[in-house]
């Protein structure tokens, strides 16, 4: 089983094609449920926008979507860049960049899904951070990292734990100061 995993991230050219796609269609169907069970006045202001089908109105939602794909892009280079300095310097595990960004791709997709179940199943609940901890996803996403950090990166037990914690205590910081 480890073996296989591990061929099929190093050695597939389109594995990390195939991963970056998945997780940018599924951080755009998050936004959009998110955005629209929030925001409903603005989702009947774009609906009355995309029926007017004009050229200005076609083109402005084309732009909107490729900012979008060049911010998730963005997003995910720089911050798997500065999970990577941080895996490599402080924690001292040796790692190619590529595999460490496929590593984290497939964590993001299984974050991205805990972010999807908090807005589907808790979206108006008074729980709090409870929410966050007890998310299955979020868990299962923080327990597939350290395991594919151990089996993939070879890194020892205590660094692929110690890194795993590391990012679920930054989570949990971050979630208390602004949310998810």
């Amino acid at each position: 089983m480890q073996s296989i995993l591990k061929e099929q991230l190093i050695n597939r050219k389109s594995t990390g094609y195939l991963l970056i796609i998945l997780t940018y269609i599924l951080f755009l169907i998050t936004f959009s449920v998110a955005f629209y069970s929030e925001n409903t006045t603005v989702i009947n202001d774009v609906k009355s926008l995309i029926m007017s089908k004009t050229a200005p109105t076609i083109s402005i939602i084309g732009i909107a979507l490729i900012l979008f794909f060049l911010i998730v892009l963005f997003q995910v280079f720089v911050g798997t860049y500065f999970l990577y300095l941080i895996l490599r310097f402080i924690f001292r595990v040796e790692s190619k960049f590529t595999l460490f960004f496929r590593v984290i791709l497939l964590w993001n997709i299984t974050f991205v899904l805990g972010a999807l179940y908090n807005v589907l199943v808790f979206s108006n609940s008074s729980y709090g951070i409870l929410v966050y901890l007890t998310n299955p996803l979020f868990i299962l996403g923080f327990v597939l990292l350290s395991y594919l950090l151990r089996t993939v990166l070879q890194a020892t037990l205590t660094k692929a734990l110690l890194f795993s914690s590391f990012l679920y205590i930054s989570f949990l910081i971050m979630t208390l100061i602004g949310g998810i």
